[in-house]
């Protein structure tokens, strides 16, 4: 019996490829009700808000087998926010009812994507307990853990996770500078090391 990815792959795989540079722009607040439904073949796409004082806010990071803006083809609302590719990315895009329709049809697909919804509201609530109550060192700490799991490589040293102290400000929602500050902090105490663009995270553990 197939896989929940093999089927979601199957069924995308009838819509022609598109390949994106990084930096460029796959959906954009205010497009057609509803927007098509982007499946992510190859690379990265992030999705991110901006405020009208014009903060850039990281929202979250798909991978590859990821579909996204779900919400489109579930509830036929509009998109809100901006999805662009953090690495060239190879997409197939799929209008929403028809995408809607394969949910129906497979729900063996729609579980598997109610679980990593689930787990996305998870991360999104730990941001938002970080956001209201913890310092930015805690909150820093929290997003590479998070960051860690989801896109580390295991080494003897700890996790390398790729990520600039810009990407980790959109990300927590703090300045570069103080991410800067706060990051040579936690290397002072060893909790990490920086080498080439490079974080190696020597503890995991969520700090409140």
């Amino acid at each position: 019996m197939p896989t929940p990815a093999t089927t979601t792959a199957l069924f995308f795989s009838s819509y022609k490829p598109e390949t994106f540079t990084k930096g460029a722009q796959l959906l954009q607040p205010g497009y057609a009700l509803p927007p098509p439904i982007t499946y992510l073949v190859e690379g990265l796409v992030v999705e991110y808000a901006i405020s009208d004082s014009g903060t850039k806010t990281i929202i979250n990071t798909y991978k590859p087998g990821s579909f996204f803006p779900s919400s489109a083809a579930v509830n036929h609302t509009s998109n809100k926010y901006h999805f662009e590719a953090g690495a060239q990315s190879i997409v197939r895009q799929a209008p929403a009812d028809s995408v809607r329709e394969f949910l129906l049809a497979n729900p063996e697909v729609t579980y598997d994507l109610l679980q990593r919804l689930y787990r996305g509201v998870d991360g999104l609530t730990g941001r938002l307990e970080m956001l209201l109550g913890a310092n930015a060192s805690s909150r820093l700490l929290y997003e590479l853990t998070v960051q860690g799991e989801r896109f580390g490589v295991t080494s003897d040293d700890g996790i390398i996770i790729t990520i600039t102290e810009s990407e980790l400000a959109e990300h927590t929602g703090l300045a570069r500078e103080t991410v800067s500050r706060e990051l040579k902090k936690l290397k002072n105490d060893k909790t990490l090391s920086i080498s080439r663009g490079k974080v190696v995270l020597h503890k995991i553990n969520h700090t409140t």
